[in-house]
């Protein structure tokens, strides 16, 4: 089947991008297109393997909310020239950091703004993809480790935040489901990798593996970018197996 013709679209915010991973090729966008010899295990697990030729449309921005998504990106997403086989879409989690220290009554509110945005993202994605394309999302991940420790951001307490980012993961998956897309479980795959990476006493700590996965706090670094690869990819195997 000829392959040369498709495109494969990644729509949202730093959790793609290449910047704080190491630089071009080396965010999780990146390396789902195309792998890096120094990512051994993934030796032939890339979208260039599955279908040489794929283009690649690395639409997501750093520090995009919800709304960038549907004015800018979006925008872009319509002129893409080729067949959309797959697309992958993280967004939410500077929306959340726009309300940090909010109590749940804001929350909600963000959360529903989320939910619209997030609908209109999905639902244009799918118009101009169609049903056959792989349309992947990722949910938000929690630096703290679930600890919620504010010395990572200045010391400043947000008592209600995880469970304001448990929500906003509730809403990803709902929406995410309304359009056939496959969530992946960022947050959960990153618990033990933040700030409790190497604390014994943390409950998501792992001692066959405590390497911190983010780089200034919240983005994540090039172990991180890997990894969030790794998720991508294993939809992408069991959507377009061999």
């Amino acid at each position: 089947m000829p392959t040369s013709n498709l495109v494969y679209v990644a729509l949202g915010d730093s959790i793609s991008i290449d910047d704080y991973a190491g630089g071009p090729g080396c965010g999780a966008a990146s390396l789902l297109h195309r792998n890096l010899p120094r990512f051994a295990e993934f030796a032939g697990k890339d979208l260039s393997s599955r279908f040489p030729g794929i283009g690649i449309e690395l639409l997501a921005a750093d520090g995009a909310k919800a709304p960038d998504v549907v004015s800018a990106q979006l925008y872009h997403l319509g002129r893409v020239e080729g067949e959309i086989a797959v697309a992958t879409v993280t967004c939410g989690g500077n929306d959340l950091l726009g309300i940090y220290g909010a109590d749940l009554q804001v929350g909600e509110v963000a959360a529903q703004d989320l939910r619209h945005y997030l609908d209109e993202i999905l639902a244009e994605v799918r118009n101009v993809a169609g049903p056959d394309c792989l349309l992947i999302v990722g949910n938000i991940y929690d630096p703290t480790d679930g600890t919620g420790d504010p010395d990572l951001f200045g010391g400043v307490e947000w008592p209600d935040g995880l469970q304001i980012l448990d929500h906003f993961n509730e809403i990803i998956e709902d929406v995410a489901y309304d359009h056939d897309a496959v969530v992946v479980d960022i947050h959960a795959h990153f618990l033990g990798h933040g700030c409790g990476a190497a604390d014994p006493g943390n409950p998501h700590h792992n001692p066959d593996d405590p390497a911190l996965w983010y780089e200034q706090v919240i983005e994540p670094n090039g172990r991180g970018a890997s990894e969030v690869r790794r998720l991508f990819w294993e939809r992408v195997a069991e959507h377009f197996p061999p």
